[in-house]
Parts: structure tokens; sequence; C-alpha cells
């Protein structure tokens, strides 16, 4: 009877669910089945289905209804299960629920959630093994706990006192040498009893992701420069538990390791896109700072996002802001988007002088402390354009109402206006690691070591942005405006003039001119597949170097 749905749901995988109890005989002859659980996780996150192991296959069945007649035991009605031989068909199977569903939605984590986790000896420091299973039968509960070496360990949950078990969130960052990675890391620092760092990565600085290794102890670090991979093996010989990898598969596969709760993608530019699809497809939380990959390829990573039943959590200080104004407001609608920005250091240049700047006085960024490229694309407004072309698909919100506002002192991160006018902000010192930390704890939220706003200290201020002098924020909108590929030849065209700006090798306001022309001669796709961004991306780079020299 189950052929119909097996073909479509081998992507469900064992350790992306966790048992939640088993079904046990037909009530009535309408299809109902008993259910007695052991995590009511179903009830909490008013979930659509729960997971079922059909002949060694986990298939979703969606929940028509349920009501519960005990405490510990509830009647349910799945969809197309309508008579009793069809429910008593279902008797003793056992009951999963998806674990991504269950982390973004429950406040707190059950025993029965925690399997899969692993445990640490705060003796030792050491890694136990990983808990298999949870025995609740006796006064002392036990963690079924598997070693490394495949030996059964039955551990006391809190009465043991000599062994004091914690369980961490199992945390990859990719680009952990930047600023975000290395803000990333003073979170996870602040709260070593609820985080553990996986896997870093980094692209060329391997020194600094060797510091990083040895500090924070990874299962795994990726340098994606293959160059220097036999550098970076040498400087860790000496760390046997830390695994080293190289190149750009490198950072595809990693993101699927199985212990992996949370993927932080602060890579910068379009070398993010893939890796954040390869953690999407495997069911990781996405703590989103890689804003390239929604400008480049924002419908279809909607679209993965949505399939796999992955969160995608904002860490732009902007982008959080608008997601913690929303918290709370369900499905009141939204009048308008309130997109800040500081304006950056050419605020109020006029179009002469910007003739004459140079990268060292773009890189001079009045407020934040960013990696050069991010630097650069916030003097040109470009990084804001992005930001709008991100809030569209994070948010589901037309560009026309996205406002961009100049907020010189960047207090105000960004707010939403509501249909009744009225408008919520979330407000905060300048520091990243505040939306790091909240897209890590989401819904909950934790201490932070760090100054906190007096606004009694400086005035507020706004502007309109001036989209004639910076010529890029008007692209972005166009871009996305025409949709398709277009956003992916604005992107590579930008990286590419960004670098050569960088290098001396072409003027601040000729970046915006050679986008434009660019966005031209790239040919247009308004459909376009991963094989199609892909293709886009590298003929925009060939056609943008080639007008740069020229």
């Amino acid at each position: 009877m189950w052929t119909f749905v097996k073909a479509v749901l081998l992507m469900i995988k064992q350790e992306e669910v966790y048992k939640i109890g088993i079904l046990g005989k037909p009530h009535g002859v309408r299809g109902e089945i008993q259910f007695r659980f052991t995590d009511d996780v179903f009830d909490q996150c008013d979930a659509e289905y729960l997971v079922l192991n059909i002949d060694g296959i986990l298939v979703p069945f969606f929940i028509e209804e349920y009501r519960f007649r005990s405490e510990e035991m509830v009647l349910i009605k799945f969809c197309n299960i309508d008579t009793e031989k069809q429910a008593r068909e279902l008797t003793g199977t056992t009951v999963y629920f998806p674990r991504a569903v269950a982390e973004e939605n429950k406040d707190e984590l059950s025993w029965a959630q925690i399997v899969g986790f692993n445990l640490l000896d705060n003796r030792t420091g050491k890694i136990v093994g990983k808990i298999i299973s949870v025995d609740d039968s006796t006064i002392n509960l036990l963690f079924e706990t598997k070693t490394e070496t495949d030996n059964i360990l039955l551990i006391p949950s809190n009465k043991d006192k000599e062994r004091k078990i914690r369980i961490y969130k199992q945390i990859c960052i990719l680009g952990s040498t930047g600023s975000i990675g290395t803000q990333a890391l003073d979170v996870i620092e602040q709260h070593t009893d609820l985080y553990e760092v996986y896997a870093l990565t980094a692209n060329n600085q391997w020194e600094k992701l060797a510091a990083q290794a040895r500090k924070f102890q990874p299962a795994a670090v990726v340098i994606a420069n293959e160059k220097h991979y036999k550098t970076l093996q040498k400087e860790l010989s000496d760390q046997p538990n830390i695994k080293i990898y190289a190149g750009k598969e490198a950072l595809k596969q990693i993101v699927e390791a199985e212990p992996i709760n949370m993927v932080v993608t602060a890579m910068v530019g379009f070398a993010g896109l893939e890796p954040t699809i390869h953690a999407i497809k495997a069911r990781k939380k996405i703590c989103l700072a890689n804003k390239e990959t929604l400008v480049v390829a924002g419908e279809l990573i909607c679209k993965l996002a949505n399939e796999y039943h992955t969160p995608i959590l904002p860490v732009d200080s902007e982008h959080s802001a608008i997601f913690q104004s929303l918290v709370g407001e369900d499905n009141n609608e939204i009048e308008k988007i309130l997109l800040t920005c500081s304006g950056g250091p050419f605020r109020l240049f006029d179009a002469d002088k910007l003739k004459t700047v140079t990268a060292a006085d773009a890189l001079k960024h009045p407020t934040w402390d960013m990696g050069a490229k991010i630097t650069i694309d916030s003097a040109s407004l470009m990084n804001k354009g992005f930001e709008v072309i991100e809030a569209k698909w994070l948010f589901g919100i037309p560009v026309s109402k996205i406002q961009v506002l100049v907020h010189p002192q960047s207090i105000v991160h960004s707010a939403v206006q509501f249909i009744d006018g009225s408008v919520k902000a979330q407000l905060g010192v300048p520091d990243m690691r505040l939306p790091i930390q909240y897209a890590f704890s989401f819904p909950n939220r934790l201490t932070l070591k760090g100054d906190r706003l007096n606004l009694f200290n400086q005035p507020l201020e706004f502007f309109e942005p001036d989209m004639d002098k910076f010529r890029c924020l008007a692209m972005a909108y166009e871009a996305i405006e025409r949709g398709g590929n277009m956003p992916c030849i604005l992107n590579a065209a930008n990286e590419i003039v960004n670098e050569g700006f960088r290098k001396g090798q072409c003027s601040f306001l000729k970046m915006g001119e050679i986008i434009n022309e660019t966005m031209q001669k790239v040919a247009f796709d308004a459909t376009p597949s991963l094989d199609v961004y892909l293709q886009t991306d590298a003929e925009a780079r060939r056609i943008a170097s080639e007008l740069m020299v020229n």
C-alpha cells in the first residue's frame, strides 16, 4: 500500500529525525489510531506531519486531526488513512519527528530529541561518544552512548557526580577567518555550555585558520585554496584529532557532516552559493551571512529551503533587525520595510569629489569593522542594494515595499511598517555579535558581553539616498525588478570591479559604469537553473574583466 510514496521520500535520513513513540491499535472504524508518545513535540510545534518507519523507509504522514485521550496518548487521524484496516497496518510502527522543525519551534530540548548529540566528559574535556538512545525505565535516566570504537556505554544523566554531561550544538563556520567568522567564534566562546565548533573553513588565511583550530579544537578544518594544504597540514601536525581537508569540493562535503546542527555561511561572494545549497539539502540550520547567496539565486534557495524544511536565519544586522521586528506578528500585513544604511565614508561627497577617491579612502568606514570587499561595497552602496534583494527573498516582500534610509548613527538597524501605520524597529550598538548570537539561539535571547545602547548620547538622523550619485544602489533595484539571472550578472561584475578598485585598476565611479555595461552584454535568462547561474557568473566575470582593462 505504500509504493506510491517511497520514490519521493528517500531523502529523509535517520539522523534528521528522532523517535517520539509507537503507534498502537486502531480506534473506531474511520482510520483513527492510538499513539502513545514519549515526547509531545508534535503538539508544541503544531506539526503538519509525523515521520513513520515503513519497511525501513522514513515516510512523512500528514496529520488530519488528533485529540488527547490521556497525558501519554492521543487518538490520531492521518490523511488518506480512512478505514480500520488501513490503521491496523500501521500498528506497532515507530514514529519520528523532524529535528529541524523541533529545533526551530521548541524552546527546550527533550530527552528524546538529544539522541544523536555528542556527550562531553567535563573532567577530560573529551567527547565520550554519541547518544544513540535514552533509557527512562529506571530511577536514574541513562544515556546509551556509542564510542568511537563502537563500544556501548550506559551513562547516568544526573546521579553520577563524578561525570557531568553537557549537550552541545555543533557549528560549522564557512569563512571563520573573516569578520563575521571571528565574531561568531567570540559568541561561541561566551557560551561554551551550549555551542561547540565542529568545522572551520577559510580560503587563503591558513595561519589564522590554524590558530583558530588550536584554540577551538574542531573535528575538521578546510582550506579552500589547495596550494595552502601542505603548509596547513604541517602547521597542525601536532593536532592528530583535527582532520584537514582542502578544495572547493571539501567545502561542499563538510557541511553535510552528520554531527553538525548549524552552518554559519560567512564566506564572501559567489563562492558561498554551492556550500550553502549542500547545507540546505543536508537540513542544517543556516545562519546566513553570505548575502550573495540570495542575491544570485534567491528563488532557487527559497525553493530548496521549503523543500528540505531547512530554516534560514539572517545574520546581517539589518535583516536580523527586520526578523526581530516580525517575531510575534504572525501573518500581519507589512506595508513597508525600512532598510537602514550608514551611507558609508562618501555620504557627503559630491560627484566631482568621488572622481578622485581611492580604495584607502573607501576602506575607512565610519561605523562598522568589516572585511575589505564588503567595506568597498558599503562605500558604493552596492552592499545596500544587495541587502534590498536579500530582504525580498527572506521576507517575501516586493521590492517596491523596501525603502532604503540613510542613517549615519547605525543605531536603528532596520524597521518594519505595518498596514495600521505602526513601526517596529530593532535598535542597538553596532555589534555584529548580537545578530549572530540571535541566529544561534532563536527564539531565546542569551547574555552577551559588550556595550549597551545609550539613546542620550546622540540624535538619530535619517536621509534619502542619492540614487544618481550612488548608481550601484539603483542598479540593484533594476536587477531584481528584471529578475532571472540579472542579479547574478550584477553580483559577478561587482566582484570583479570591487577587486579592481582595491588594486587600483579602475576608479570608484568606473565601477558602476562597468557593472551597467556588463548587465547589458551578458545573455539574460528569465528562469535560470543552478547550471545557468554558474555559466552566467563565469560569462559576467569575463566581460567585466575585459571592460576593466579597456
